[in-house]
């Protein structure tokens, strides 16, 4: 596994408030990350995604389960888990696509994974969408 690869996993499954900066070091400054409620294109906004994360959920973590790569890129299994007061406890599962440029930065970082299970945490509007959830699975 490239080295700096390697530094931004171990870096993303120890992520705090306090090592956010950290990923300065280990993405490439026009950076590109993606998941179903964000889209930004500098690492300066993923950092700042990130911050305001933190300042909204606790006992965040992030774990990796498995990692699929080649030169230029990875494919990352992953279990997300956080909780807030306002939603309680958060866990879902998902991908990521995290590329490198030429020089084994990372340049971009596409997430995969259920919007609506987030949503599904939210009071009242989350009874909606577990109720449509189930609707569909049973179709």
């Amino acid at each position: 596994m490239a080295s700096r690869l390697k530094a931004y996993l171990d870096l993303l499954q120890n992520l705090s408030p306090r090592t956010l900066d950290q990923l300065a070091d280990l993405t490439s400054g026009e950076f590109e990350f993606k998941d179903p409620f964000n889209h930004t294109h500098t690492r300066d906004e993923f950092i700042a995604i990130l911050d305001d994360m933190y300042q909204k959920l606790g006992a965040v973590s992030f774990t990796i389960h498995s990692v699929m790569e080649n030169d230029s890129e990875a494919m990352i299994q992953w279990t997300f888990e956080a909780s807030s007061k306002f939603t309680g406890p958060i866990h879902f599962q998902g991908m990521s696509h995290i590329s490198l440029n030429d020089m084994g930065i990372v340049k971009s970082h596409i997430d995969y994974w259920d919007g609506s299970k987030l949503m599904q945490t939210l009071p009242v509007l989350g009874k909606g969408i577990s109720f449509l959830r189930n609707k569909f699975a049973s179709t």
